[in-house]
């Protein structure tokens, strides 16, 4: 008994430092490739009526974004300019200024990683979690966004801090959720996938 004391000393020593919250969020942002393709299934939990989309994200720094769906839903930021098919309605018009540009960049930031510069942005909170073989960061902030959520969370894998789940939860607490797949860092999406047609 009198050499087990030592010996779990000697064991925890020898352990790799614990990183803090900001070593973990530097890591997450010197990390994050200035593009990306992945594919992303669309949920929404609590809502059995809908049906899961499936399709692909494309992200190109500084300013480009789209999430295209097989059923022809999309997503898109590209040029200060904003794209939406859902089965509600097609959105398209600019967002060089405006509550909507708000919303452009934490989407952006958010996909860069850039997690300290939304939570200042939105006068937020950051939550950051360990959850098993992941890294959970979460944004909650008192602001109505102007998509209406007040939670953006990022899961992170462990290993190579690699993007594998997105959520986002409104103020009525419906919840948008992104599984993410295949991610390939430094891989352009094809122009086409940002174009967005002129209104007429």
């Amino acid at each position: 008994m009198k050499h087990l004391l030592p010996l779990l000393l000697s064991l925890l020593t020898a352990l790799p430092a614990l990183a803090t919250d900001d070593e973990l969020l530097d890591r997450i942002e010197q990390t994050r490739p200035s593009a990306f393709t992945t594919a992303v299934e669309h949920t929404k939990p609590g809502k059995k009526s809908f049906a899961a989309e499936r399709g692909m994200i494309y992200y190109t720094a500084p300013g480009s974004f789209a999430m295209r769906f097989d059923n022809g839903n999309c997503l898109v930021f590209h040029a200060n300019w904003f794209y939406n098919i859902t089965e509600r309605g097609t959105l398209n018009f600019s967002v060089e200024k405006g509550p909507f540009n708000k919303f452009m960049k934490t989407l952006l930031w958010t996909m860069a990683g850039l997690h300290r510069k939304v939570a200042e942005f939105q006068n937020g909170t950051l939550d950051i979690r360990d959850e098993g073989d992941r890294h959970s960061v979460s944004l909650t902030t008192r602001n109505r966004l102007t998509s209406g959520y007040k939670n953006i969370t990022v899961c992170y894998r462990k290993s190579d801090l690699v993007p594998v789940e997105l959520s986002v939860t409104d103020f009525l607490g419906r919840v948008d959720h992104y599984r993410i797949s295949d991610y390939q860092p430094g891989v352009q999406g094809e122009p086409s996938v940002f174009e967005i047609p002129k209104n007429k």
